[in-house]
Order: C-alpha cells, then structure tokens, then sequence
C-alpha cells in the first residue's frame, strides 16, 4: 500500500478519536473489534503511531544545549556562576580564558565580545551577565550533567 497525504497526516490524528467514539458508533470496546483499525495493520516499518503519552514526550523532547561557559578565575561574576553550579551539584564544559588564549579567541569571535562570565549556547547565543546565566542555567538544570 502506498503512503498517501490521507494515511500519513489525518488517519493517525483522528484514529484515538475513532476509537473513543466507537462504542458510540456502534462498534465493541475491543479494539480488535474495530472495522477501521485494519486499514492500519500495514508493516510497521512504513507507519508509526504512538498512543502511549510517555512515547509522545520522549519523541518531541528537545535535545541537550551544547554549551560552554567562559570565564576568569579572578571576576567575581564569574565566581557567582561557579559557585551557582556547585551549588546545584551540576557542571558544564568550561575555559578559563586568562589561561587558554585560543578560549580568548573563541569567545570574541562567537560572543563577539571579550567580556566574561559568557555562556556560550549551541554556539551561536550568548548569555554575558551572571544573573541571565545564572537564571537560563536554573531553567535549564535537568539537561545539565551531574558533578
């Protein structure tokens, strides 16, 4: 059988609302029961369908920010958003950019400044004041890796 707009797009969006109203339509509360669910007993390598809630969430979850924090060990901003990660017992890939020239490098061509503390996400967004990275890495704390 071959993939139509009908069987890819409306059939798996209304199929839990068919089976919701089948009993009253007529039909059993067996599924198997049901005449248009053999219209999907097609091999299940061209369709997927997904009923299960937890399925649904782990197929749109939105995958882990990359992301590098610079730094100096001597700013006391920076010393806030280190303290916050030890805090939180959580860690992220960081440079110091008084010790790592090519970090110094980096950062002000991807921030475009050379101003620390300055998270780096999915190297293109650029957080520089404590408090906004203190804030993004507090909404963002379950995708950060443990200590």
């Amino acid at each position: 059988m071959k993939k139509n707009i009908l069987t890819t797009l409306f059939l798996p969006r209304l199929l839990p609302y068919l089976i919701f109203l089948s009993p009253l339509l007529g039909f059993g509360k067996n599924c198997e029961e049901l005449p248009f669910l053999n219209f999907f007993t097609l091999n299940e390598a061209q369709y997927e369908i997904a009923f299960d809630s937890d399925q649904i969430k782990s197929s749109s979850a939105k995958k882990k920010p990359i992301m590098t924090l610079y730094y100096a060990a001597y700013c006391p901003f920076s010393q806030e958003v280190l303290a916050y990660l030890r805090k939180i017992k959580k860690k992220i890939p960081m440079k110091d950019v008084k010790k790592d020239p090519q970090a110094k490098d980096e950062l002000k061509k991807m921030g475009g400044v050379l101003e620390v503390p300055c998270l780096i996400i999915n190297g293109k967004d650029a957080l520089y004041s404590s408090e906004s990275i203190i804030q993004w890495l507090s909404e963002h704390r379950e995708e950060l890796d443990p200590l």
